[in-house]
């Protein structure tokens, strides 16, 4: 749905993506389909009820470097729009 949301609202409102975050993979397949931020609910409460600031320090870090990781696996240089679109994502059913 999250495609369909973005086209429907256009540069009306930025979308923002809060659906079971997890990994960056997770926060890239979302920034392709067009949302301009995701939240990260529960990850930042593990890291806070484990080492408190330190955890969520921890746990930022970690989500940064796994979505730093996805994209040069993937090959796209950056986090870019431009770059970072629905044209860089293959669907199953499409190979």
């Amino acid at each position: 749905m999250l495609p369909r949301i973005v086209d429907a609202v256009g540069d009306k409102l930025e979308v923002l993506f809060d659906s079971g975050v997890r990994c960056g993979a997770d926060i890239a397949k979302a920034m392709a389909l067009g949302a301009k931020l995701c939240l990260i609910g529960r990850p930042y409460v593990y890291g806070l009820v484990l080492e408190g600031e330190e955890g969520v320090r921890h746990v930022l870090k970690s989500l940064m470097g796994d979505f730093e990781l996805t994209l040069h696996l993937a090959g796209i240089p950056t986090a870019d729009p431009k770059v970072l679109n629905r044209d860089v994502l293959i669907r199953e059913d499409q190979l």
